[in-house]
């Protein structure tokens, strides 16, 4: 019997995990070079060099001046919790087997709930953006779903009220908890990112965090509305 590659590949443990992003120092060291794989450059001047403020944690501009932190403009910013805790929330999110509920994420990172609903959901949009930009090929399977459940004395089947269709794709290339239905989309981009992702568990954390990266701040008032389906 042919050995299932997804199965019995070599994961990233916990303790890779510490060993990589355990301390603050480390996760703005790696930040960096996600923001800047070219090295540094001004946003305002395009100016290519920099110094670190020690009592602020600013990068300045060399040339203009130009201050801003290491998070700014990105997922992260806007947020008191410490980067060792944002890097774990992606390695638990990604490292799960099935999808990981704010409540569960709530214990590990040892947070209130609201701030657990928060930092899913953002890293989720991150997942969802990342996932709009791809696109498959070769043979695809296509099939259909409703979500959602009967309502007590409503009308069974799918002309059911209340019940959400969407479709799947998938490229032949190779525990159920409550969802609100405006946030579908972001909970479906979460399988398509780890399935699409499965066959290296150890980039799959760098992927999510350099997505989160490149996905601008989502403030709460605008992580709560409904997404657009489409």
């Amino acid at each position: 019997m042919a050995e299932n590659q997804v199965q019995s590949q070599k994961g990233y443990s916990v303790f890779d995990f510490m060993q990589d992003f355990g301390t603050e120092d480390k996760c703005e060291k790696t930040l960096f070079n996600w923001r800047f794989p070219q090295g540094y450059v001004c946003r305002e001047c395009s100016n290519t060099t920099y110094c670190q403020l020690k009592c602020r944690k600013l990068l300045q501009c060399n040339r203009c001046g130009h201050q801003h932190s290491l998070t700014s403009g990105k997922l992260f910013a806007h947020s008191k919790l410490p980067l060792t805790k944002w890097f774990m929330a992606i390695h638990l999110l990604t490292q799960s087997k099935t999808e990981l509920s704010a409540m569960e994420l709530k214990r590990q990172l040892g947070v209130n709930y609201d701030t657990a609903w928060k930092v899913k959901h953002k890293l989720l949009q991150a997942m969802k953006e990342s996932e709009d930009k791809s696109k498959i090929g070769g043979i695809v399977q296509l099939d259909y779903v409703y979500w959602g459940g009967e309502h007590r004395g409503g009308k069974r089947g799918r002309g059911a009220g209340g019940k959400t269709p969407f479709l799947a794709a998938v490229a032949l290339n190779e525990k159920g908890h409550a969802i609100a239905p405006k946030h579908l989309p972001r909970h479906l981009a979460e399988y398509c990112f780890r399935f699409n992702n499965r066959f290296n568990l150890r980039d799959i954390m760098p992927r999510q965090a350099k997505a989160a990266v490149r996905t601008p701040p989502m403030p709460y008032k605008l992580l709560k509305l409904a997404e657009v389906r489409g």
